[in-house]
C-alpha cells in the first residue's frame, strides 16, 4: 500500500494520478476515501500549486537535526555557539568551493542536465510557431511551450530544469539551454546565497569556564493530582493502530483476550 500512495504523491500528471488512485481503490477503498480527505494541493505532485523544486520530504531538516546533534545536548548558550561555529566553517567552506566553479550551473545540476540530454536521442521534434512545440517520443507526444515553460509531462514545471522533451525543442529553436533552467541553480545564485559571513566572535577577556563544571540542574516542578500520565502524547494526524481478533473478527481486541464462545470448529 505504501508504494501505491507514493505513486498518487509522486505522479506527475492528472491521468497518472486518477491512475494511481484507481489501482489504491481496488485494493483499499478506505485507503482512498482517507487521502482524499487531505487536501490534495499540499501533498500530490500533480496538484501542488507552489514550486518545490522536486523536494517531497523533510530531508532536509532531518540532516540540520543530525548535523547538530552533538551540540544539541549542551547547555544553551554552549549549543548556540556550536551551531554558530559549525555554520561559520559550513559557509566559509561552500564560499570557497563556489569560488572555483567554472560551470554555469551548479556541478550537481550540470550533471542533471547532461543525463537528460543524452536521453534527448529517443525523441523527434515538429516545430509549431516558434514558441509551440510537438515532441514525438515512441508513440507518445509531448507538448512544450518554451515562451512559458511548460511541458505536457509535467516534469519542467515540477523541477524548473528543461526535461528531455524541452530540451529538444530548445534546440529546435536555437536558444541557449541555459537560459531555461532556474536561475536558483545558476553558480551565481550560489555564490551570493554564502557571499554573507558569520563574523566570529572575540571572548578571550571573558572568563574562561570549563564545560565539565556547569551543571545544568532540573527545573522545578510542580506535581499535578492524579496518575501521573505515561503514554505519549501523539502527534498530530497520528491514526492510532487497532487491534482485530484473529477468531471473531472484531475491532478492540485479540484472540487471547476475545470473550468469545469457543465453536466446534475452531477446537
Amino acid at each position: 500500500m505504501v508504494k501505491t500512495l507514493n505513486k498518487v504523491a509522486f505522479a506527475l500528471t492528472d491521468s497518472e494520478h486518477l491512475d494511481a488512485l484507481s489501482e489504491m481503490e481496488r485494493k483499499s477503498p478506505e485507503a482512498k476515501d482517507w487521502i482524499l480527505r487531505n487536501d490534495v494541493e499540499l501533498w500530490a505532485n500533480a496538484h501542488f500549486p507552489g514550486q518545490r523544486y522536486g523536494q517531497m520530504y523533510s530531508n532536509l531538516v532531518e540532516s540540520f537535526n543530525a548535523w547538530i546533534k552533538l551540540a544539541r545536548g549542551l547547555p544553551i548558550l554552549q549549543m548556540v555557539e556550536t551551531i554558530r561555529r559549525q555554520i561559520m566553517e559550513m559557509r566559509g567552506r561552500r564560499r570557497t568551493e563556489a569560488a572555483n566553479w567554472e560551470t554555469t550551473l551548479c556541478p550537481t545540476i550540470e550533471k542533471v542536465l547532461a543525463k537528460i540530454m543524452f536521453s534527448t536521442r529517443q525523441n523527434s521534434v515538429i516545430p509549431s510557431d516558434g514558441r509551440l512545440f510537438e515532441v514525438v517520443n515512441g508513440n507518445k507526444t509531448y507538448v512544450v511551450n518554451i515562451s512559458e515553460w511548460t511541458c505536457s509531462c509535467h516534469k519542467w514545471q515540477l523541477l524548473k530544469i528543461p526535461c528531455e522533451h524541452a530540451c529538444v525543442a530548445i534546440a529546435c529553436s536555437h536558444k541557449p539551454l541555459y537560459d531555461h533552467v532556474s536561475p536558483f541553480y545558476t553558480t551565481n545564485t550560489y555564490r551570493v546565497a554564502y557571499e554573507v559571513t558569520v563574523n566570529p566572535i572575540n571572548n578571550n577577556d571573558m572568563p574562561c569556564i570549563n564545560i565539565n563544571d556547569i551543571q545544568v540542574k532540573p527545573p522545578i516542578t510542580k506535581r499535578l493530582p492524579g496518575r501521573p500520565r505515561k503514554k505519549r502524547i501523539p502527534s498530530r494526524g497520528e491514526v492510532e493502530h487497532i487491534y482485530i481478533c484473529s477468531k471473531c473478527k472484531q475491532e478492540g481486541h485479540n484472540r487471547r483476550t476475545c470473550r468469545k464462545p469457543i465453536l466446534q470448529k475452531d477446537i
